[in-house]
């Protein structure tokens, strides 16, 4: 068997960890594998994070869409022949008198009034 063939069978069975040097290095060893794991760990988080702002943009376009939609149905509604047909509807109908303006001083007393 190869020398690289060796190694990777002692990798395999482990008898690497019985070797003097992997007592000295272990702590390093473990650091790196947390440190792995760690890494890992925020990938997910990140991922994570990137499909609910892809989620959140998504319902903000539909939103924003429907507001549009809104607002030119209410503009359309707010017009003044449909706001008379819709009043007409109620019986009601257009003063053909304008409205009267009262004024009143701070202290409530009666200024003027308009006819």
């Amino acid at each position: 068997m190869s020398k690289s063939g060796t190694k990777i069978a002692e990798v395999l069975k482990g008898s690497f960890l019985a070797d003097s040097k992997w007592n000295r290095h272990r702590f390093f060893v473990l650091w790196l594998a947390l440190l792995a794991l760690i890494s890992i760990y925020s990938g997910h988080l990140v991922e994570k994070r990137v499909q609910q702002l892809a989620q959140l943009q998504a319902e903000a376009k539909d939103l924003s869409a429907e507001f549009t939609e809104v607002r030119s149905r209410l503009m359309r509604l707010s017009t003044p022949s449909k706001v008379r047909q819709r009043a007409e509807a109620l019986g009601l109908k257009e003063s053909k008198e304008p409205p009267a303006r009262i004024l009143i001083d701070k202290k409530g007393n009666l200024l003027k009034e308009n006819k």
